[in-house]
């Protein structure tokens, strides 16, 4: 969900692909951001390539855990969410933890208090919800425990996982993203390529991270 992946499929052009299944893999926002909803960009991305849609008909965060583990017991929720896991390409969004740019922030499912809560530990962004660090290490966050949908580590199952993200604010997200090692491509600016390089070899530089450099990585 959100701005990047509505744009990405507002700037597809329309063609006719056989037996094409799209799979919303994450709950509805519902009326607080409307334009970037996932059961619309669901819906506008299968008119593009003429493929079925299928949606997740519940809430991104639900109430508590207990209503989170009963609505996965839902045919059309497990449906949608197995078609998902073993999707060909997957399609997500890199969030922040910055007040101005949390997506979960913005949708009004924290409040200030919590996001700063979630700041203190660590987190420089999220997937689906999934909040990190810089490292690219899941964090335990109690909000993650509410989502309903497929889960940053889910990724690892699809075949070809593609994050849309860009501007320079989300580098240190984005860097933290790549790190985590579940995204096969990255879609971004050339200037927050190069802020998340230069982010890379500062913590190289400083051995804040024990792993190849980014660029060693991917060669």
């Amino acid at each position: 969900w959100g701005t990047s992946l509505h744009e990405v499929v507002q700037a597809l052009r329309p063609t006719y692909y056989r037996n094409v299944r799209v799979a919303q893999t994450l709950g509805s926002l519902g009326s607080k951001l409307p334009r970037i909803d996932n059961h619309l960009i669901t819906r506008s991305l299968a008119d593009r390539v003429g493929g079925t849609p299928y949606y997740l008909p519940a809430p991104m965060i639900v109430e508590n855990e207990v209503v989170r583990l009963s609505l996965l017991q839902d045919p059309q929720v497990r449906e949608t969410l197995e078609i998902g896991r073993h999707s060909d390409i997957a399609l997500t969004g890199i969030g922040t933890a910055e007040p101005d740019l949390a997506g979960v922030y913005r949708a009004g499912y924290i409040d200030e208090e919590t996001l700063a809560e979630i700041r203190s530990m660590g987190a420089v962004g999220d997937i689906r919800v999934g909040f990190y660090n810089r490292a690219g290490e899941l964090l335990d966050v109690p909000v993650s425990r509410r989502v309903i949908g497929l889960s940053r580590d889910d990724l690892r199952t699809v075949a070809s996982s593609i994050a849309v993200a860009g501007g320079v604010r989300k580098a240190e997200a984005i860097l933290g993203a790549l790190r985590s090692g579940v995204l096969h491509v990255l879609v971004t600016d050339e200037d927050t390529a190069r802020e998340v390089l230069r982010l890379d070899d500062e913590d190289q530089e400083h051995n804040k991270v024990d792993e190849p450099s980014l660029i060693d990585a991917v060669g």
